[in-house]
């Protein structure tokens, strides 16, 4: 626990090189994206294209979020899902763990408009909501027995350990005078690291970093699922090796895209 203690200090406590220089070109297109945001509310619009983007995003994130823990949906069969559909020809968890991201998010919307900031009983109520697919004692609650992850070297702290782990971990997000995509990243390697519930982590911590983004003004994040397991890769590669750089250009990567889609979109909107 000590070794994790340490590095979860460290990461809070200074900012990588990599960061910096992948986080530089997003500072425009981040000011341009506030900017847009402001306009639309000082005109009043409300923008049926960015709506109609949510919409899309929902499935996308509820899509990606899944195949990375290896469900077989496909984003078609996600989106029948999210409509009410039952699909015969695949299993129940699978489906239940579709909603679920979907039920985390809207979740995080609702929390976000009453100003509810991040804290230990926010993440147990926002993982209840998101693992739907696992027994109902289990969700919100911390793990009291140890756990493996399928396919990685990363081996998580005894299960005695996590509730001061998690204590340090909202702490030293909380206290950092770092920058806040910079923490949100770094938090959701810890948490991941950590690995506080017995199951449903990848997927409950995924939606709490799009919390800490839609806390910021900025967009969500979709990570994305690929066949070469570039997530979970670059993951590793922080917990395990400590090599930051490729989770931070992930995410960086995904956060610029984002941006750009959705300004696009508003300054179509303004300009009509």
């Amino acid at each position: 626990m000590d070794t994790l203690r340490e590095c979860i200090y460290q990461d809070f406590a200074l900012e990588p090189e990599d960061f910096s220089v992948a986080s530089e070109e997003l500072a425009n297109l981040i000011m341009q994206y506030r900017d847009l945001i402001v306009q639309m509310d000082t005109a009043g619009i409300t923008s049926l294209g960015l709506a109609s983007y949510d919409e899309a995003f929902v499935v996308k994130m509820s899509y990606h979020s899944n195949a990375i823990e290896g469900s077989t949906l496909t984003i078609g069969d996600t989106a029948d899902v999210l409509d009410g559909l039952v699909l015969p020809n695949k299993s129940q968890s699978e489906q239940l763990a579709a909603k679920g991201v979907a039920d985390g998010m809207e979740y995080i919307a609702r929390e976000l408009k009453t100003g509810r900031a991040l804290s230990e009983d926010l993440i147990k109520d926002i993982h209840e909501r998101t693992a739907l697919d696992i027994d109902y004692a289990l969700r919100g609650v911390y793990r009291q027995a140890p756990v493996y992850i399928r396919g990685s070297e990363m081996i998580p702290p005894n299960w005695e350990s996590v509730r001061e782990l998690m204590a340090d971990l909202v702490y030293q997000y909380e206290a950092s005078e770092l920058n806040n995509i910079y923490k949100a990243i770094a938090f959701h390697v810890a948490f991941e690291n950590v690995h506080p519930f017995q199951d449903g982590n990848g997927r409950t911590g995924r939606n709490v970093l799009n919390f800490m983004l839609l806390q910021q003004g900025l967009p969500p994040v979709a990570l994305r699922y690929d066949k070469e397991h570039s997530y979970t890769n670059a993951l590793q590669a922080w917990q395990v090796s400590r090599d930051k750089k490729h989770f931070i250009v992930q995410v960086i990567h995904n956060l610029r895209s984002e941006l750009e889609e959705r300004v696009k979109i508003i300054a179509q909107e303004l300009t009509d």
